[in-house]
């Protein structure tokens, strides 16, 4: 039974036993890419003919990024429903990377790390769609 009172089927349970290894593989891959970056500030400095110190904006701008998107997509799905925006969040963050790797310039650099900043890290699990 759910918290309602309600008797869950078995395909409902059996698709919340296999979101729960899939949120702990997402959630310890995001670490691992979050801590990647701090290695890669030295790089990132070279290849964009950056200060070193000015790199460390890369950091922050994502922080920040993260910080505002993280209530406000929080509103937003509660008004227009998780599932929408979680479509826009992950497409966000694919458009984000895309931008990342294609930056020809500290800046856009910046710019692609700030819209990918915007994930579905976002939304409360478990939802109901």
């Amino acid at each position: 039974m759910d918290t309602t009172g309600h008797r869950l089927g078995t395909r409902a349970v059996g698709t919340y036993r296999l979101l729960v290894p899939i949120l702990i593989g997402l959630e310890f891959f995001s670490g691992l890419v979050q801590g990647w970056i701090v290695p890669l500030l030295g790089e990132i400095s070279r290849v964009y003919s950056v200060p070193l110190g000015l790199t460390s904006w890369v950091l922050a701008v994502g922080l920040l990024s993260s910080a505002v998107s993280v209530p406000l997509i929080s509103i937003l799905g509660d008004r227009f429903g998780p599932r929408r925006l979680l479509v826009v969040a992950v497409s966000l963050a694919a458009a984000g990377s895309i931008l990342i790797a294609l930056a020809p310039n500290f800046a856009w650099l910046l710019v692609g790390t700030a819209i990918q900043a915007r994930s579905p890290r976002s939304f409360r699990w478990p939802w109901r769609c």
